[in-house]
């Protein structure tokens, strides 16, 4: 009987179903591998469907020309790993100059709403349908309702105290503090 706590790789049942996790085979170096990439990779999924939603919007409301336009940032490694300088590029003060505050707060709520809650319920409602061997797909979508669930939460009571972003364009745009609060999680 082992001491350790896990199986050496040659105790490990053999890998039928050709699932990628269970390809590693109890090579932790491997394991964290392939997860820290699904997890680089749910976020960026989340962020950007985020921002997407933010993006479609103005365009469906006529704010904006190209929804794909979002500013990206530049080329350094953790913009390219973690997305940090990708932004909406939405210009709201137009929007607010025009006097439509309520577009506005719409297209700000979208990114939190729309491009995480709503990844999250559909998510939620089809993890119950794949297959019970399929390992990585569920581990993929484990992390990304994960980022989902994340991203609305850091917004709604998170940044509702702050003066930028999302959350604090929505009042700008006449949506009240207690409507936010009955929509948060």
């Amino acid at each position: 009987m082992s001491v350790l706590p896990f199986r050496s790789p040659h105790q490990l049942p053999q890998n039928k179903s050709g699932d990628i996790l269970k390809r590693t085979d109890g090579n932790i170096l491997a394991f964290s591998l392939l997860t820290t990439g699904i997890v680089i990779v749910a976020h960026a999924v989340a962020y950007m469907t985020h921002e997407f939603s933010h993006t479609f919007s103005a365009w469906a409301l006529g704010y904006m020309q190209n929804p794909f336009a979002l500013d990206y940032g530049t080329v350094t490694p953790a913009n390219v790993v973690l997305l940090s300088n990708v932004d909406d590029n939405v210009q709201y003060d137009p929007i607010f100059s025009s006097g439509h505050r309520w577009a506005a707060a719409a297209i700000a709520l979208a990114g939190p709403y729309v491009g995480n809650a709503l990844i999250y319920i559909c998510l939620y409602a089809a993890v119950s349908r794949l297959r019970r061997g399929n390992g990585a797909t569920r581990t993929f979508i484990f992390w990304l309702m994960l980022m989902c669930a994340g991203n609305v939460w850091s917004y709604v009571p998170v940044r509702a105290i702050t003066t930028h972003a999302d959350i604090a364009v929505a009042p700008n745009g006449g949506i009240e503090e207690p409507l936010i609060d009955a929509l948060g999680p």
